[in-house]
């Protein structure tokens, strides 16, 4: 396929809708405030962060990964974390079976220890990608050290 034909065929999709609107239009009316809510937090919690549209929910990406998301579901609204599984979880708010991912299930407006697992997620995100950083620096030096001697 040619450059002109996959632009053409781009131009015919439908502009992703961005967070706003999404929240405007697949949220229900009783559970924006607790998104707005959300958003505000994640926002605080990850200053650094990006939101953005991605598989059709908010999502929040820290360099290029995505650590936590905002779903709109029937028994309210779920914010998950790509690793959840190794959250602290004292007081038992998050679910999930799956062998990395968590989520929270809201209803009501969040409270204190949901805002701090909040922070525990940006914490673990920053922690995650100083990891990453420090095992290429690693295998940058034993690389170069192979090379020289």
């Amino acid at each position: 396929m040619q450059k002109e034909q996959i632009q053409q065929m781009l131009n015919q999709l439908p502009d992703s809708v961005d967070v706003d609107e999404f929240v405007r239009d697949k949220v229900k009316p009783e559970y924006q405030g607790l998104v707005a809510e959300l958003r505000a937090l994640l926002r605080k919690a990850a200053p650094a962060a990006r939101e953005a549209m991605s598989y059709g929910l908010p999502m929040y990406f820290q360099s290029k990964s995505a650590f936590a998301w905002i779903s709109p579901n029937q028994k309210g609204i779920s914010l998950g974390f790509r690793e959840g599984v190794q959250f602290e979880d004292r007081y038992g708010l998050l679910r999930g079976s799956v062998k990395h991912a968590r989520h929270i299930q809201h209803r009501i407006c969040l409270d204190d220890e949901i805002s701090k697992t909040l922070l525990r997620a940006d914490e673990f995100a920053d922690d995650r990608a100083e990891d990453a950083e420090h095992h290429r620096d690693i295998e940058a030096g034993e690389h170069e050290r192979q090379r020289v001697g």
